[in-house]
């Protein structure tokens, strides 16, 4: 074979034995979900060359989800990467092959990780797939801060916000410049902070489910800065209008903190009372609250 040639399908894969073969219907046993996609592997195994790459990207998908439903994440990132490979033109494959190995942590899957997602924006721009295109953006920000890059992780979610407004979507472009301005307040950046969480209420829709983590996130910034005045204005009473415990807690908890630092011993503990009895009711919630009220200031005597 000369030095450039490509090795065929056919010399990919060594043709599986019996055992090999009872062992796939051992695991179809046990795992019903399993049955149709392990059937495709193995057809690919005996017959690489007559493979379709999307049949078998998409019995690599069933996998997939089948290992992250199980809580099986070693495997469910094998197989988010298998899917990748077999069909390397649909870049939602690369995207999420890009995630899979950012959450996998460590060098070797971040340099991967890198190359997914930059895989992943390469094709969704070729092929004009605008959603997988803030997707490719937000995922490679997310990674890079992940490995301490906050210059460049910030810089790739506002790209995403800004194209994403541009494109109309408002919900994305919110939820990207929530995740500038995050970072932008964890580093220590808090007129850039301020200014990103601005655009991001004014993208996000009247009642978004997210607009109580965003007021949570800004409370929590003017805390950090000793404005717990403001950020007593901003989140008290705000926790009795959103849906969901979980919001509820949240905010609760973040008024207590506010309240205590701002002197206000009334409004401390009616939050700090619905807090704690919102932590009773859903043990999800329990550790935010507790968190928020043990960081609360002591009150004045």
């Amino acid at each position: 074979m000369g030095q450039n040639a490509q090795p065929t399908p056919a010399r990919l894969f060594r043709r599986v034995g019996a055992s090999v073969c009872d062992r796939m219907r051992a695991a179809a046993d046990a795992a019903p979900l399993l049955a149709d996609p392990l059937a495709v592997l193995l057809a690919l195994q005996e017959d690489p060359a007559a493979a379709e790459p999307a049949q078998v990207a998409k019995a690599c998908d069933q996998v997939y989800e089948w290992a992250e439903r199980s809580g099986l994440h070693a495997i469910a990132t094998h197989f988010a990467e298998a899917s990748a490979y077999a069909e390397p033109t649909r870049p939602r494959w690369a995207v999420r092959a890009g995630y899979m190995t950012r959450s996998a942590g460590g060098a070797e899957m971040f340099s991967r990780s890198e190359a997914w997602h930059a895989r992943g924006f390469a094709l969704a721009v070729q092929q004009k797939n605008r959603v997988v295109v803030l997707r490719a953006l937000t995922g490679a920000g997310a990674l890079m801060k992940d490995m301490g890059e906050y210059g460049k992780a910030w810089r790739l979610y506002v790209r995403a916000a800004r194209r994403a407004a541009r494109t109309g979507r408002k919900r994305r472009a919110a939820i990207a410049f929530h995740y500038s301005f995050a970072l932008a307040a964890e580093t220590g950046h808090v007129r850039v902070a301020v200014r990103d969480a601005g655009e991001a209420l004014r993208y996000y829709p009247l009642h978004n489910e997210r607009i109580p983590a965003l007021v949570h996130d800004v409370a929590y910034l003017l805390i950090r800065q000793n404005y717990h005045a403001v950020a007593l204005r901003l989140v008290d009473g705000l926790g009795h209008r959103v849906d969901g415990i979980a919001a509820m807690g949240m905010l609760f908890g973040i008024s207590a903190r506010a309240a205590a630092g701002a002197g206000r011993e009334p409004s401390y503990h009616a939050a700090a009372e619905m807090a704690l009895n919102i932590a009773e009711l859903n043990e999800e919630c329990a550790g935010t609250s507790f968190c928020e009220l043990g960081r609360s200031r002591s009150l004045p005597a």
